[in-house]
């Protein structure tokens, strides 16, 4: 992966496109590639999912070296999608700091619980949330790490394990509490009703 740079995932008809952050607006990666006859990736997913990061590096080589206003966008004209929007997996871990587990009188666990999300759950900068009001009434949110991983890994090292990380993001973890003490599972009250922004840091 490309690291030292803002990605994001922008909305584009019925799909999706990447943009890079610049010091001059969002580049339009589809625009510059189609107008360069490079080949890019064509979102976030495509990126991550299969390798596609060589081209990118290379796209952005070449913009950098012949800049060209044609393919920035003003960051006020974007129209953000969810940072991804075909994850295989979506996994929270809980009371992962001290304070949250200290305000809500929770022992602080030797080992953090993790719940899942779903895809129905992934927002996007600026969007909002139905209330499911029907079912619940007590709502909360927690601003939270978001950690993006770009390949697949099993039985990594601590110091290893950023080798495997794509980037990071914050996200919005929206939670319906009444719902989630029903149960000694998290997953009730927390799997439809969170958001992620769109800008991850690679």
């Amino acid at each position: 992966m490309p690291r030292d740079m803002v990605l994001l995932n922008m909305r584009r008809g019925d799909g999706y496109a990447l943009g890079v952050k610049t010091k001059d607006g969002v580049l339009d990666v589809e625009a510059a590639g189609r107008a360069l006859g490079m080949p890019v990736p064509a979102d976030m997913d495509d990126l991550l999912q299969n390798g596609r990061g060589p081209a990118l590096r290379a796209l952005i080589d070449a913009v950098e070296a012949a800049p060209d206003g044609r393919f920035v966008l003003a960051e006020a004209d974007v129209a953000y999608a969810p940072v991804v929007t075909r994850p295989e997996k979506i996994i929270m871990m809980g009371f992962n700091y001290r304070h949250h587990a200290e305000e809500t009188g929770t022992p602080i666990p030797k080992d953090p619980p993790l719940f899942n999300k779903y895809n129905n759950a992934l927002n996007h900068h600026g969007g909002t949330i139905a209330l499911p009001t029907q079912a619940a009434r007590e709502f909360d949110y927690e601003t939270e790490l978001v950690m993006v991983f770009g390949r697949e890994c099993r039985n990594v090292s601590e110091a290893d394990a950023l080798d495997y990380l794509a980037g990071y993001c914050t996200g919005n973890d929206f939670s319906a509490r009444d719902l989630q003490t029903l149960t000694s599972q998290f997953m009730i009250a927390r799997p439809r009703t969170g958001s992620r922004r769109s800008a991850p840091t690679w």
